[in-house]
């Protein structure tokens, strides 16, 4: 079993036995010049769509005759991951109107793990799954199948990780994903990567090869990734604490000059969950740290006998893990109810604008002591200890893996901004609360931080970055995004710093907001841009989305 990754020509990763069927004489090439199958490969097997609309290749010249044929016919082709993004940044715009003319690609029968344990080297087909994925329609995505249980065996772990871990490597990859931490990244350990580009080519690139820091964070726009090679790190256990303060305690800062900017910087991981309403402003901060030796107590066991407590996002202080999880889906299920009647509220007053009128004329300030009086209740301020919890790094660092979807279905839009900025977009976040529910919404923000890295389009590039979340209770009738909406003002207020956006969550619909005001906030966004033309010159990975996001008129 080998997965080596050398300066030298990559002849150890396809000999890894990903995808064997691949390897040959016409393969070639070094770790700075691209490994190119020919344009025309021999082949038996013919795209046929399955029942569920997709295409389910489970070898890369499978992936590479998909692209060759839409390619030759003109069609697209888009990759569905765990479909954790938005549809529109995942799906073909023939799928997304219900007609059959374009290629919507799953990888799940691309899932296969090869691991060099002496040296952490290890090689993941891009349609893994980083944890098991509850909502997977194919049923393949399986404990004994998922990456991290595979790397925890033999005793690995991947550096960082986002708040689940329903993603496929190359979907948390391709969009910028990231954890909460400025210490690590997942980036930082990326050492090869295999993709199919629009012209039907094969190729296998290093991270000194000139594509690499493209294709690293490239939305699936300059081809299909096909497997992912990385150094991973020794395992690790993870140790921490969530507090519920008011949000201008001094820890974490939220008020303070340079108070979260260094919160961020002090923990190796965090979030804050911030609920800055009117009659409501507290903070949840959740911390926490790789476990050392000072770590391990009375409580935790030896760290080869780990006894875990568990994080939970509701019942902590309950023994049961039973009652605790029943107590937690409750809770939700009761925000999820209040949410959908504030959300049927507002229609119906959409519908009738003598309702509003006449809330406003007989309850003035009704919705803010409402909303105030359920949200203190929903998140109370800590009255003694904090939660301590401690485990596994894969059991602890996916602090979302409680949440339920269909109780509490939530959408956002991630702002990225320079670290360095953080006290005046704290201010300025401060006085556009001040004015009341329509600035702060009715649900959570959520706040992070992010290690600079070198994709081109990834949004920390080059830059230790503040991330800005304002949560949206999915099953709105309303349009965050639209003119006036949550989403839009939010963009309008934060422009000025130069934001970037996580490429997998709701996007600027108007130029000046999306590609007109990112074109400028990215360095390498025209040598991405001229990339994409020479690796997809048809355009099959463009959708009408993409093309407005990335501002693409032909």
């Amino acid at each position: 079993m080998v997965a080596a990754i050398r300066p030298d020509p990559l002849a150890s990763v396809v000999g890894a036995g990903i995808s064997a069927e691949t390897r040959g004489e016409d393969y070639h090439g070094s770790s700075t010049e691209p490994r190119s199958f020919p344009r025309h490969v021999p082949r038996a097997w013919r795209p046929r769509v399955a029942p569920d609309g997709y295409y389910h290749p489970s070898t890369e010249a499978e992936v590479v005759a998909i692209v060759d044929e839409a390619r030759r016919e003109g069609r697209s082709v888009r990759v569905r991951g765990s479909a954790h993004s938005v549809a529109s940044a995942i799906e073909t715009d023939a799928r997304r109107t219900g007609r059959s003319s374009a290629f919507d690609v799953m990888l799940d029968r691309l899932g296969r793990v090869t691991i060099d344990t002496p040296s952490g080297r290890v090689v993941a087909e891009a349609g893994c799954h980083l944890g098991v994925d509850p909502r997977d329609p194919t049923g393949l995505s399986t404990g004994d199948r998922a990456l991290l249980p595979q790397l925890r065996a033999q005793g690995l772990a991947l550096p960082d990780l986002g708040g689940v871990t329903h993603q496929t490597i190359a979907g948390f990859l391709l969009t910028g994903s990231a954890g909460g931490s400025l210490a690590h990244s997942n980036e930082q350990c990326i050492e090869a990567i295999r993709f199919v580009d629009g012209r039907a080519r094969l190729h296998e690139i290093a991270s000194n090869h000139p594509w690499f820091d493209a294709i690293v964070c490239s939305m699936g726009l300059l081809g299909v990734i096909t497997a992912v090679a990385f150094r991973a790190v020794p395992a690790y256990d993870v140790r921490g604490d969530e507090r519920v303060l008011p949000d201008d305690a001094p820890e974490p800062g939220l008020r303070t000059r340079n108070g979260l900017s260094r919160f961020l910087r002090e923990s190796e991981y965090a979030r804050l969950i911030w609920w800055p309403q009117p009659g409501v402003r507290r903070v949840t901060t959740w911390r926490a740290h790789r476990m050392g030796a000072a770590d391990y107590d009375a409580e935790t066991g030896p760290a080869r006998d780990l006894v875990e407590r568990p994080y939970r996002v509701m019942g902590h202080s309950l023994r049961s893990k039973q009652v605790a999880n029943a107590v937690s889906f409750t809770g939700q299920w009761l925000g999820g109810a209040f949410y959908r009647g504030i959300s049927a509220l507002e229609e119906l007053e959409g519908r009738h604008p003598i309702l509003p009128r006449l809330r406003r004329s007989f309850a003035p300030g009704l919705a803010p002591r409402m909303v105030a009086g359920v949200l203190d209740a929903f998140v109370p301020l800590d009255k003694g200890e904090p939660q301590r919890f401690w485990g596994r790094a894969e059991n602890v660092l996916p602090l979302d893996e409680g949440m339920s979807a269909r109780a509490l279905p939530t959408t956002f839009t991630e702002l990225w901004l320079p670290l360095e900025a953080a006290d005046e977009v704290m201010a300025t976040l401060h006085a556009h609360f001040d004015r009341g529910l329509t600035n702060t919404g009715t649900f959570a923000w959520e706040v992070y931080g992010a290690r600079a890295t070198r994709g081109w389009l990834h949004p920390a590039y080059e830059r230790d970055s503040l991330r800005i979340d304002p949560f949206w209770f999915a099953s709105r009738a309303d349009d965050p995004a639209a003119r006036g909406g949550l989403f839009d003002r939010l963009w309008r207020l934060l422009q000025p710093f130069g934001y970037r956006l996580h490429w997998g969550k709701w996007l600027p619909r108007e130029e000046e907001l999306g590609a007109g005001h990112l074109r400028a906030s990215y360095p390498r966004w025209d040598d991405f841009m001229a990339l994409r033309r020479e690796l997809d010159p048809d355009g099959i990975f463009l959708t009408h989305a993409w093309r407005r996001a990335l501002g693409v008129v032909s």
